[in-house]
């Protein structure tokens, strides 16, 4: 036993080296160059962090050579930012106190050719609380004059003294007695982010600005709205941006693009604060970008209603006039575009820096089925025409646009991601120079993308998708143990590109059958509106029907009674009800904070909206007591109502801080387990919904991989 697992062990070292793209920049372009940058993250067991990483390529447009420069650790930064003639750099970064007694800082640097010209301790002009850096709010970003950078923090609250003792200085600035009050945020992983407020650093005058501060409290958008993911208007001095409603609660914001938001303009008429609506009431909006001449605004836009990802649209609004209109729209099915392709919706969580230099223009990635793809869209007439080929042997995503170079990365999950930089030629094709090339994995292994059609004739939706890994079907391996690893949201979608923990068991002698359950995003909004009343039973009965389907096509390797089951959250679900509902067919389980009993998480998950609409219900924030109705139909469609079934063993990878899936879902069934004496075991870790740190990635891999191994008695060679 101990041989095996220092096995697993040194071939986890091996894969956890790999780094992967976190975003890409073109600095500069010319006839004859390019240069570029691009952040990579990769995790340090020793640090006990994933380190970030710049690199600067400088391409040789004539000669198609690259040279690289660096890489250097740029962990420290949180965001980063090039000023529009690139004549500067922006940086912020958490600076650790030096004792215990200092406040945490946080630093704006400003770099100029070699040097730190200018730097600013933001929380020290007490104007606002903590920047922020994440993907829902946070941004940072020059004005066109380079004299202003734009970025969004926490509203500053009054200190609190408590009545008596120790900091009860009766300070004129503070308030006695509030220091325990509850503070209602933004839900998991925005923990203490509760009212984002839009500010500007003036670097000349050196001076912080809360701009959406002082409109007026009779405003539309006066009180009970939270900023972020601003950008400057064209004018140079006023914002826009994203407001999201607070009322009557905010609900859990990451991976959720339902919640009812606007795109508003932020000026300043006659000296008074004046903010005015651009989106259409009932919406869900993100990621506003100006065209790169000013005259045109985009954004996504989707319903409020239904599932928390759907299909998006694309909406323009001239600056001009503000009129806006649909370019792209939702899409039901399938929509035919250019060259008589198939195209299944747009379902970007952002549009990056998408502007072809022509200003009508945009390219933009999404996933469509198990694949992502590229597709350049026409903002005056809404044509779509597909970038990326028909090849399904990658996925690509554009990191970055700029004066007609594209920057992007491909990979699929036997291949590591490449990076490349293209452009238009006369023929309008894409002309690819390679910055970065892939490198193999796991040598040998293939890729399977496949297309299924559920079972059942009469439901109107049939397609998904899944996407095996494993031995081609002309080799001479035997007795290989098959992962089913479906994916969780239930709204996303697997596409075929690299994974650090896809590779690993792979290595270990694994295949892997990832599922595209109707239900997930990529494939029309028909697909992602046909799960919600059915989960538990219509993607269960997909993710079966794929593994059995798998199972029959390599029959000559895959051993049927070697196989074992993962997935988290919606996947842990997934997994744990087919270990009740076909207990004959899986060996193992382990799954990842797994949702178990659906009618708890309507009142402690930080989407209770999750429980109602899945189960088939519509949510209403004014009632939190579900009828006896919907408590039946959400019980009967739970893991739990099937646990008198499970068989195999159960391995639940549980984090105590998870706002999502409260920890109790998955001890629940660690519980019921025991009493009627199943196999079991409970790792718990300080850690949120993803257990993303670190060290808590390295121990659940390597766990779940001895205790698969372990139960399907399966020795690595």
């Amino acid at each position: 036993m101990a041989k095996q697992v220092d096995k697993i062990v040194k071939l986890f070292q091996k894969v956890i080296r790999i780094p992967t793209p976190l975003s890409g920049k073109i600095i500069s372009v010319s006839d004859e160059s390019a240069t570029i940058s691009a952040i990579w993250s990769q995790a340090s067991p020793d640090r006990e962090v994933n380190v970030h990483s710049e690199t600067i390529h400088y391409v040789d447009r004539c000669h198609k050579t690259v040279k690289s420069f660096g890489p250097i650790d740029t962990t420290t930064e949180l965001l980063t930012s090039y000023s529009p003639s690139n004549s500067y750099r922006a940086v912020l970064r958490d600076v650790p106190s030096a004792s215990a007694k200092q406040n945490k800082r946080q630093i704006l640097e400003i770099w100029s050719q070699n040097r730190l010209w200018k730097s600013f301790d933001l929380l020290k002009f007490e104007k606002h609380g903590d920047v922020y850096s994440d993907g829902e709010f946070g941004c940072l970003e020059w004005s066109p004059c380079e004299t202003k950078i734009l970025y969004v923090a926490e509203k500053k609250t009054p200190k609190s003294e408590p009545f008596l003792g120790p900091g009860s200085k009766k300070s004129s600035e503070a308030t006695v007695g509030t220091e325990y009050n509850y503070l209602e945020d933004w839900g998991e992983t925005l923990v203490g982010k509760s009212q984002p407020v839009v500010a500007v650093c003036d670097i000349e005058c050196e001076i912080v600005e809360v701009i959406t501060d002082g409109i007026p409290l009779n405003s539309e958008f006066g009180k009970g709205w939270s900023f972020g993911q601003a950008v400057w208007a064209p004018d140079g001095a006023s914002v826009v941006c994203v407001a999201w409603n607070e009322k009557p609660r905010r609900l859990g914001l990451v991976y959720c693009t339902n919640r009812q938001s606007y795109i508003v303009h932020i000026c300043d008429v006659s000296g008074t604060k004046e903010i005015r609506r651009l989106s259409d009431n009932g919406r869900a909006v993100r990621s506003p970008v100006f065209s790169p001449d000013m005259s045109k605004l985009v954004w996504l836009e989707r319903d409020v209603t239904g599932p928390h990802h759907a299909c998006h649209r694309i909406v323009k609004c001239d600056w001009d006039t503000k009129k806006t209109t649909v370019v792209l729209d939702v899409v039901d099915k399938e929509k035919e575009i250019e060259d008589k392709e198939l195209f299944y919706g747009l379902y970007s969580l952002s549009l990056n820096r998408p502007w072809m230099s022509d200003s009508k223009t945009l390219l933009v990635s999404t996933p469509q089925k198990a694949n992502a793809k590229t597709f350049k869209v026409d903002t005056d007439t809404g044509k779509i025409t597909n970038i990326s080929g028909h090849n399904e042997l990658f996925s690509e995503v554009v990191l970055d646009v700029s004066k007609d170079l594209i920057l992007c990365w491909r990979s699929s999950i036997g291949l590591s991601p490449a990076l490349l930089l293209g452009t238009f030629n006369k023929l309008n094709e894409i002309e690819w120079i390679t910055i970065l090339p892939h490198s193999q994995c796991n040598e040998g292994y293939q890729v399977d993308i496949l297309n299924l059609r559920a079972s059942r004739s009469q439901d109107l939706i049939r397609d998904f998708s899944a996407i095996y890994f494993g031995p081609p079907v002309d080799s001479d391996v035997k007795d290989v143990p098959l992962i089913v690893w479906p994916h969780g949201g239930p709204h996303s979608a697997y596409s075929n590109a690299y994974s650090m923990l896809y590779n690993f068991f792979c290595q270990l002698g694994f295949a892997i059958l990832l599922v595209n359950y109707r239900g997930s995003i990529g494939a029309g909004q028909s697909s992602v509106d046909w799960l919600p009343g059915k989960v538990g039973s219509s993607d269960v009965e997909d993710v079966h029907q794929a593994a059995l389907h798998v199972l029959h096509k390599y029959r000559s390797q895959l051993d049927p009674n070697k196989t074992v089951l993962f997935g988290g959250s919606h996947g842990g679900f997934l997994v744990l009800q087919l270990a009740g509902q076909y207990p004959s067919h899986y060996k193992a389980v382990a799954a990842r904070n797994p949702v178990t009993f659906i009618p708890q998480l309507s009142t402690t998950s930080d989407i209770p909206d999750w429980a109602l609409v899945e189960g088939g219900f519509d949510y209403n924030p004014l009632i939190y007591e579900l009828t006896s109705e919907q408590y039946e139909a959400m019980r009967t469609k739970s893991p739990i109502a099937h646990v008198d079934k499970v068989t195999a063993p159960v391995l639940l990878l549980l984090g105590k801080k998870d706002l999502r899936v409260p920890m109790s879902q998955g001890l629940a069934f660690y519980h019921a387990l025991k009493a009627r004496d199943i196999k079991t075991r409970a790792i718990v870790y300080e850690d949120n919904h993803g257990l993303v740190k670190v060290p808590h990635v390295i121990d659940f891999a390597v766990n779940t991989a001895v205790w698969f191994l372990d139960h399907i008695s399966h020795k690595l060679s």
